[in-house]
């Protein structure tokens, strides 16, 4: 299992700069309302997947008065070997622009820079994902079918996948906001068709691989004659 051995901030909202050594498994943070405590899991995930889970405009994180905001963890991952080092990876932000580093390294990507990392964060605004509009299980779903493709080294390419299916939709938009010729839309589908197809086919074994713990933990949960089904409908 992973683990995040420690975490420095540094100008990063209203947490003092410190360091923290966390425990392997389980940490608990405990305090009043307003001392920090979303501010310290988010600087955790930020450090994970380069973003943040509460906005995207990422000036937001820097501290007031503060030029720059800089999250540092240390992260013990079992999958390079017991005997491996840990692995540092870096995350700064100067006004809009963002830096990551990985071992003193720029990873190739931003999508490689969070597979590295596989994060999972519950809150009270997840509720949506059964209560809300089915985009939020969709985003989920997508998240998942990244990380199961990157098992076969396919994760990037998925990503970029997605990204040409919403340009191409995009485009396609504003193609018919301006009246453009059914040979221009039908450039745009092509793109779509083709990329949308293998986004299909990715939440379909996204889907697969999280029907059987789904299921599990529901039964855990329950304790009821209820029957709980997983299966996902494009």
């Amino acid at each position: 299992m992973l683990g995040v051995r420690s975490l420095e901030v540094r100008g990063f909202r209203n947490l003092e700069p410190q360091r923290l050594d966390l425990g392997p498994r389980f940490n608990v943070f405990a305090g009043e309302n307003g001392q920090g405590k979303t501010n310290l899991l988010e600087a955790l995930y930020l450090a994970a997947t380069s973003r943040s889970f509460r906005t995207s405009n990422l000036a937001e994180l820097v501290a007031h008065g503060a030029e720059l905001a800089r999250v540092r963890v240390s992260i013990d991952d079992p999958r390079l070997g017991e005997d491996a080092p840990s692995r540092e990876q870096v995350v700064s932000i100067l006004g809009k622009r963002r830096a990551v580093t990985v071992d003193g390294k720029r990873p190739r990507t931003l999508a490689s820079f969070a597979l590295a990392t596989p994060v999972v964060l519950f809150e009270p605004a997840s509720l949506v994902l059964s209560q809300g509009a089915a985009a939020e299980r969709r985003k989920l779903l997508d998240r998942v079918a990244v990380h199961v493709a990157a098992r076969h080294g396919g994760g990037e390419a998925l990503v970029h996948d997605a990204e040409r299916y919403r340009r191409a939709h995009l485009q396609r938009k504003r193609a018919l906001e301006t009246g453009a010729d059914p040979r221009t839309l039908a450039s745009f589908e092509q793109v779509m068709a083709e990329h949308g197809a293998k986004i299909i086919r990715a939440r379909r074994e996204a889907a697969e691989a999280l029907a059987p713990h789904a299921v599990a933990s529901f039964e855990r949960i329950a304790r009821t004659p209820l029957v709980l089904e997983v299966a996902y409908r494009p």
